[in-house]
């Protein structure tokens, strides 16, 4: 989606002459900043819903905006990136994170219901069938909360 992007604008990058200034390709949308809304936007869809706190919930989001907003920030300072740059890059990650949390909707309701699965191979064909098994005991308690 990034390298589309960039080739879609084809806008240059910043001009600094600095030492260790060497930026090639073009500069609109920052792919460190789009690669750090994805990753720690992610995590953090991932650890929310298991903590049970409040607080630690804020300090995860804290967290993960955090450092999204100092590698924009550092890619800004570097001289490789224009402010438009990192903020179009940070609201095309959050846009993509909307759209697979609503896309990975289904699956999670599905992977709810089919806790576990015994796969059975049948000796005619070969074929391996999975079959959804209850769940015999509680859930494991977070350690988290």
């Amino acid at each position: 989606m990034n390298e589309l992007l960039k080739i879609l604008v084809h806008r240059p990058r910043p001009f600094l002459e600095l030492p260790f200034v060497d930026w090639s390709g073009y500069s609109f949308a920052s792919g460190h900043t789009i690669g750090a809304t994805l990753l720690y936007g992610q995590l953090a869809l991932f650890i929310v819903p298991a903590l049970k706190a409040r607080h630690w919930r804020a300090l995860t989001s804290s967290a993960a905006i955090m450092i999204v907003l100092l590698v924009g920030f550092s890619r800004i300072a570097l001289g490789a990136h224009y402010l438009t740059d990192v903020l179009a890059a940070i609201i095309f990650g959050i846009l993509w994170l909307a759209f697979c949390l609503v896309a990975g909707k289904p699956m999670r309701r599905v992977n709810q219901q089919y806790q576990v699965a015994e796969i059975v191979t049948l000796p005619e064909g070969g074929e391996v069938v999975a079959l959804p098994v209850e769940q015999t005991k509680a859930p494991a308690q977070n350690l988290l909360s």
